[in-house]
């Protein structure tokens, strides 16, 4: 079982191999602690828990940390973002769901690794317009990649036509 953690300073992936230290936690719980060994499985720091705090809180929304492509690196690991303004490298369609499927974008080296709990993205068309990514961050090895969660139109902000000088 894979789980990943974070408050206003850090984040953590969790690796669970059994699922009996982490069984019973969901999507925005506030935990009181974490023990276990750190460890590092090809580039990504983990923490293989041997003991996890009581459940503090279970409606705490974690709000995804905008970023831009350019700016993801290790110091992201396991964080939750949304990366704005991505455009994919072809037109495809999304694999099944649960599959894993790695996708290049056109910005950069950066390789987004789809994996959705859903049926919602499967056997459509990837799109071909700018997108928001909300997704986790992992590492494999030297290239980060992008667990995504979300899909959204990239809309840029309007500008201010108002103050443009004229000629």
């Amino acid at each position: 079982r894979y789980t990943y953690i974070q408050d206003a300073t850090a984040a953590m992936y969790i690796y669970d191999q059994a699922g009996n230290k982490t069984n019973g936690l969901a999507d925005s719980m506030v935990v009181s602690s974490f023990i276990g060994k750190l460890t590092t499985y090809n580039g990504m720091l983990e923490l293989i828990p041997e003991y996890v705090g009581e459940v503090l809180s279970s409606d705490s929304a974690i709000s995804p940390v905008e970023v831009s492509l350019m700016q993801l690196d290790e110091t992201y690991q396991a964080k939750f973002v949304k990366v704005m303004n991505v455009t994919f490298a072809a037109g495809e369609t999304f694999g099944a769901a649960h599959n894993t499927t790695t996708y290049a974008l056109a910005e950069s080296d950066i390789l987004t690794q789809i994996r959705y709990r859903d049926n919602e993205l499967s056997g459509t068309e990837i799109p071909t317009t700018p997108q928001n990514l909300t997704a986790l961050v992992y590492q494999y090895n030297t290239t980060i990649e992008l667990a995504l969660l979300k899909l959204e139109e990239y809309v840029p902000e309007p500008t201010d036509c108002e103050n443009v000088p004229s000629m």
